[in-house]
């Protein structure tokens, strides 16, 4: 079991589930690293108080915006954006 667990906003679930297959699987790689280590797989933005970590796959970039919450341990995933 990773050490933090997941949970989407409903914006980012409905993103999420409009990509292709492959930048879905590209999506899902960075979230198995940012549940290991959301801190340290993201970059943090005082200003918004929030992470955002990049993804790259065949043909697909894009970003994950994200919530570290504590003591709970989790990751919240408030946005996926599709670079192009």
């Amino acid at each position: 079991m990773p050490p933090y667990e997941l949970v989407w906003v409903d914006y980012a679930t409905a993103q999420f589930n409009s990509l292709p297959k492959p930048a879905r699987r590209a999506v899902m790689a960075t979230i198995t690293e940012l549940q290991d280590d959301p801190v340290g797989c993201g970059v943090y933005d005082q200003v918004t108080d929030r992470y955002t970590a990049d993804f790259a796959g065949a043909d697909v970039a894009g970003l994950i915006a994200y919530v570290v919450g504590q003591p709970r341990r989790r990751v919240i995933i408030l946005r996926v954006t599709v670079l192009l």
